[in-house]
């Protein structure tokens, strides 16, 4: 932020039953996770830099990076950080929030997981168009991976759907100037122009 590192912890505050952080030790600005930026406090209006972030399943993260160290669960603290503390709260079907959120959209399970695009701001206006989400279960057809083209932001986008782990990831489709076209071929993802091979994570293998 303004080119320098910041240090943020959780509030313990909801809006909208997402977690607000804090920056801890310059002032008391409020920065709610899925507005990127605060909106309350000296630094309101202010946004932070968006990194890309992909969730998946274990075996399949290890199948990509089988470098990948875990840290060691062994804290010296009391709670048992290897278990999930909300029981089913996550659960897909589960209508339950920890604060009253209505109207509570109902085309999807209450807690399906998205593929989320956001729109594209300027000065908080949005431009090019909306984002986009993708429901997990709209992208789930039943093949082992999918390939999904749209538009996000007024630009052209594909989506790659992998089954076995339970994970999605948007790309702009250019390369190197150009765009390409892709296609699922059983259970690999495809280039129609250069035949090459991608990961999940958009990489040619």
């Amino acid at each position: 932020l303004d080119g320098a590192v910041r240090e943020f912890g959780v509030s313990g505050l909801l809006f909208n039953n997402n977690l607000v952080m804090y920056e801890r030790v310059s002032d008391s600005s409020l920065w709610p996770q899925m507005m990127r930026g605060a909106r309350c406090g000296p630094k309101d209006g202010h946004s932070l830099t968006m990194y890309p972030a992909t969730e998946m399943l274990w075996g399949a993260w290890r199948t990509l990076h089988p470098e990948t160290l875990v840290i060691n669960d062994d804290t010296g603290h009391s709670r048992d950080y290897r278990r999930y503390p909300y029981g089913g709260y996550e659960a897909e079907s589960n209508p339950t929030t920890l604060y009253p959120q209505d109207p509570l959209d109902d085309r999807r399970p209450p807690k399906e997981r998205v593929l989320g695009i956001p729109s594209d701001e300027r000065d908080g206006e949005v431009i090019d168009g909306g984002g986009v989400a993708f429901p997990f279960g709209a992208l789930d057809n039943g093949d082992p991976v999918r390939v999904v083209q749209h538009f996000a932001a007024g630009r052209p986008v594909v989506v790659f759907w992998d089954r076995d782990a339970r994970a999605a990831a948007a790309f702009w489709p250019s390369v190197d100037g150009s765009n390409l076209v892709f296609e699922a071929r059983g259970d690999r993802i495809v280039d129609v122009g250069t035949g090459s091979e991608w990961t999940l994570e958009g990489v040619a293998v």
